[in-house]
């Protein structure tokens, strides 16, 4: 399993199993990796919130994205509200860096939630402008134009 920094923002796609494995911006193949996620879930008779990294999380390289497995989701959501109840809502709050819940005093304390980018609506980034292929990438990964989107 691969160890990806999720103390950079990302922005946050959910896809059905099959489809998790490229990315839905620049259409490269994922990575999967754990990452440690704040998850909500109601269903009719419970709701709570979980600190988990059981849910398939599949991050790209180029772009600051990370695909979940929607239903990857809803298993963890049911097996965190301990029953057989059918979750009817459940959602991601964001990431939290694994080095600050280790230094958590104790279980009542919140840990610092790194959230997730907007989405785009746009399937491909659009410029108005000639972006130089030095300048830095307009879809935010913070890589060069000419390594990131440039090609």
């Amino acid at each position: 399993m691969n160890y990806i920094n999720t103390t950079i923002p990302r922005r946050e796609y959910r896809k059905e199993r099959e489809y998790v494995l490229t990315c839905p911006e620049c259409k490269k193949a994922t990575i999967k990796a754990k990452c440690t996620t704040l998850l909500i879930a109601a269903s009719d008779d419970d709701e709570g919130e979980f600190i988990t990294n059981a849910i398939p999380s599949y991050f790209c390289e180029t772009c600051p994205v990370v695909v979940f497995d929607r239903d990857g989701i809803r298993d963890i959501a049911n097996r965190g509200l301990r029953g057989d109840a059918n979750v009817h809502t459940f959602g991601l709050l964001g990431f939290i860096d694994p080095l600050e819940l280790d230094a958590l005093e104790s279980e009542d304390d919140i840990p610092p939630i790194i959230t997730f980018l907007p989405t785009r609506t746009n399937k491909r980034f659009t410029t108005k402008q000639k972006v130089g292929k030095n300048a830095p990438c307009p879809c935010g990964s913070g890589k060069k134009y000419k390594r990131c989107h440039g090609k």
